[in-house]
């Protein structure tokens, strides 16, 4: 209990100077402005896994070529399309808050 007491006052400390604001605008804004940077750590996230899954993919289409019996070809087009997915996902994403869906 005593280890937990001084960070739990840290964490005190930091909200309340975050949250210190005279509207409710500026409180907003104080607890959003470092939530931005989720985004950009999601975007990397995405290219990272679709070309994880492209790569399975194009792997999983060599061992199909070598023995199709043992790998059916639905796998390797699954993974491949799971890939593009992934990578057209931040595409998508900016997209979307550009506004261009809305003209």
């Amino acid at each position: 209990m005593k280890k937990s007491i001084p960070v739990i006052g840290f964490f005190w400390a930091m909200m309340a100077e975050n949250t210190y604001a005279t509207s409710l605008g500026e409180i907003s804004g104080n607890l959003i402005g470092p939530a931005s940077g989720i985004g950009h750590v999601m975007n990397a996230i995405c290219y990272l896994v679709g070309l994880g899954f492209l790569l399975c993919g194009l792997l999983q289409y060599k061992y199909h070529r070598e023995n199709p019996q043992q790998v059916k070809i639905s796998t390797p087009i699954t993974l491949l399309l799971v890939g593009l997915a992934m990578l057209a996902l931040p595409f998508l994403a900016m997209m979307s808050n550009s506004g261009a869906f809305l003209k």
